[in-house]
């Protein structure tokens, strides 16, 4: 019997490893800044991200508008990753497509400083190559840092 269990112990042990490590890749892409973020929650104060965090426990049903269970959907995935809490930023990849990359403030506090104007006009271009772990929901792309590398800075006058 405990010679199953130890066969069992070790299978869900090598699955979980196996996923773990799939879902890890490395992205490249160039820094942007929207005028407006909507996604920013990371700031607000305690009471509006413990709100936040009740909602996910709240089970969807029928009587939601698609909207609504969007919304729901969308509010339990960032709590089962705990993004509420994190800070973001955008990158743009070679091909085109946008990314969210969600961080520590550490990491955060270097692009934070970055002004809006420099970055929209493309008078500072920042490109950075980053190891993720992919946390995407549905159709966006989002990614969780595990460490990044700055490749390019350029101040263009």
């Amino acid at each position: 019997m405990k010679k199953l269990q130890y066969i069992f112990f070790i299978s869900i042990l090598f699955v979980l490893l196996i996923r773990c490590s799939n879902s890890r890749t490395t992205i490249e892409g160039r820094y942007y800044q929207q005028k407006i973020e909507f996604y920013a929650t990371y700031d607000l104060g305690d009471s509006l991200l413990i709100e936040l965090e009740n909602m996910a426990q709240i089970e969807i049903n029928d009587t939601l508008s698609e909207k609504d269970k969007e919304f729901m959907r969308m509010i339990k995935h960032a709590v089962e990753y705990n993004l509420l809490r994190r800070p973001f930023i955008r990158l743009k990849a070679t091909d085109g497509t946008k990314l969210m990359l969600y961080m520590g403030l550490e990491e955060f506090n270097y692009f934070k400083d970055c002004k809006l104007s420099e970055i929209r006009k493309g008078e500072k271009v920042i490109i950075i190559k980053a190891k993720v772990k992919d946390i995407s929901f549905e159709d966006t792309k989002i990614y969780d840092l595990i460490k990044f590398k700055l490749i390019d800075e350029k101040i263009h006058q």
